[in-house]
């Protein structure tokens, strides 16, 4: 934890501007205490990455999927997710095999202990994050919906909101 950092909101979380970057530091600091700068270690005790665990998440919600589904649900380069998938059929993850209706694809599934894999990694998040929430008042963690809503809008990976909607 970082007991140093002094607090980054307050009258300047109002300011928009480069004057002092009060966003930039909160996302460092969010990437730092989250462990996303080791994105190849495992993610909360299971033996998968943060990448790997996020493909594992899409197919466990969708599967099966193309490659090219999975890469762009990733938002990732499709040789990207190749080596991703490739490393997730070596551990016995993932199976990958041609697409029957075009050839030219391949579809992708969780085997047994890829379901398995994704199904506990989903358990650990939901635990994870019941911890953070509880540890939160109530209007913080409304303004977190709030905030992180409005983010990722701006963003551009919602629709805006409409007069009316919660978010």
């Amino acid at each position: 934890m970082d007991h140093h950092a002094e607090p980054i909101i307050g009258e300047a979380a109002g300011a928009v501007g480069p004057a002092r970057d009060w966003l930039g530091a909160l996302l460092a600091r969010l990437i730092r205490v989250a462990g996303l700068l080791h994105p190849d270690e495992p993610l909360l005790g299971h033996p998968v990455t943060l990448s790997e665990g996020f493909a594992l998440s899409e197919l466990r919600a969708a599967a099966p999927l193309t490659q090219r589904d999975l890469a762009d649900r990733l938002g990732l380069e499709k040789s990207t997710v190749s080596r991703l998938v490739a490393g997730l059929e070596e551990r016995g993850m993932v199976t990958r095999r041609r697409n029957p209706e075009n050839r030219r694809f391949y579809q992708l599934d969780l085997t047994e202990h890829g379901r398995a894999a994704a199904d506990g990694l989903a358990l650990s998040l939901r635990e994870r994050h019941a911890q953070l929430l509880a540890a939160m008042t109530a209007p913080e963690r409304d303004a977190l919906a709030t905030g992180l809503t409005g983010l990722l809008r701006a963003m551009g990976q919602l629709p805006p909101a409409t007069p009316g909607s919660s978010g």
